[in-house]
């Protein structure tokens, strides 16, 4: 899911000014501390290094159910470039729901779909093409989850707080969360 990788090239050349091209070769990683070495003879490099997973900032969510007094409700931490697909794996897991059924987001009249062909026959948008950070960039920026278009459960996601990660900690993470969903194929009384 996560890749470490060279972001790019600054310098690459040597004491009289030539440029090479770069080979992977020439490079030390030390993926723990996010450096990298060249040992070409005579030439100096400047090298930007990514660890999307180790660099990236942790949002922390607060995900509500609608429509249900009290409460029910879950506050996960994710990396914030996590993909939408990704997040509702996450979100179904942290609230108790299997997965049965169609899901999608919503974010400023767009709607983000699960599967291809929602996408094409409801003229939205994939949610493997979008990340959590394109879409959340501040606290309080919202989201909604809807979850089985027959149920309609519908999240609000919340962007309560923009976090460095913890060294040594897994995400994503489920920190707190009060109540059970209702079961799937729930009967609202009438």
């Amino acid at each position: 899911m996560r890749r470490t990788g060279v972001d790019r090239v600054e310098k690459c050349q040597n004491s009289e000014g030539k440029r090479e091209p770069l080979k992977i070769e020439h490079l030390k990683f030390n993926i723990e501390h996010l450096k990298l070495e060249c040992s070409m003879p005579n030439f100096k490099c400047s090298i930007t290094a990514i660890n999307e997973h180790n660099m990236s900032k942790i949002y922390q969510l607060k995900i509500t159910l609608k429509r249900i007094s009290p409460p029910i409700w879950r506050r996960i931490e994710v990396p914030s470039d996590t993909r939408l697909d990704d997040l509702s794996r996450v979100i179904l897991r942290a609230m108790g729901w299997y997965g049965y059924h169609l899901m999608s987001f919503e974010h400023n009249r767009e709607i983000y779909y699960g599967d291809r062909e929602s996408e094409l026959e409801l003229e939205g948008r994939l949610m493997a093409k979008y990340t959590l950070n394109k879409l959340l960039r501040a606290p309080k920026d919202k989201l909604l989850f809807n979850y089985d278009f027959g149920d309609d459960w519908r999240h609000d996601v919340t962007l309560e707080k923009i976090l460095d990660p913890e060294p040594g900690t897994k995400y994503p993470r489920c920190t707190a969360g009060k109540r059970n969903c209702p079961p799937e194929h729930f009967i609202w009384p009438a």
